[in-house]
């Protein structure tokens, strides 16, 4: 039988390298854990962002999320399809369509959330609560000076 890879030691000791390497795993698993429920990472931020900001014009939940606005038309047309959101005419704007979360995406964004623990708990299972709490604090705090611009390429990289 056998196992998966595991990072050999001599790579384990550069963090860049690890941080790497955890980037090619996680998405994976994140993806695996979504696609359960017929969803993926942008059908989630779609849905997280009308929760947390409440019914947005589809031009700027295209910017919140960082989707191009084709792409959202193909995710909001299966959030949809699947009545986890309304488009409703903007109220002020005639022109605009407002996008609304709906208690179907309510559900959706619980059941998201069962199946994205379970594989944190899979990921972090060598960790302990307050390591969890620790390394979740720091990703966040790198996480806030981070900007896709951030390091662009030819970027001196002191």
């Amino acid at each position: 039988m056998s196992s998966e890879p595991k990072l050999p030691p001599y790579l384990m000791a550069d963090m860049g390298a690890v941080l790497n390497w955890l980037a090619g795993i996680i998405p994976q698993l994140y993806t695996q854990a979504l696609a359960e429920l017929s969803i993926d990472g942008r059908h989630l931020a779609i849905l997280l962002t009308l929760q947390n900001k409440g019914a947005q014009v589809q031009a700027h939940l295209s910017t919140l999320t960082r989707i191009d606005k084709a792409t959202m038309v193909s995710l909001l047309n299966d959030l949809e399809q699947r009545n986890c959101i309304e488009r409703r005419q903007h109220p002020t704007d005639r022109r605009a369509y407002a996008v609304y979360l709906t208690e179907a995406g309510r559900s959706l964004i619980d059941a998201a959330y069962k199946q994205t623990t379970q594989a944190t708990n899979r990921l972090l299972g060598s960790l302990n609560a307050a390591e969890r709490e620790k390394l979740h604090e720091m990703l966040v705090r790198v996480a806030e000076d981070v900007t896709p611009q951030t390091f662009m390429l030819g970027d001196d990289l002191d």
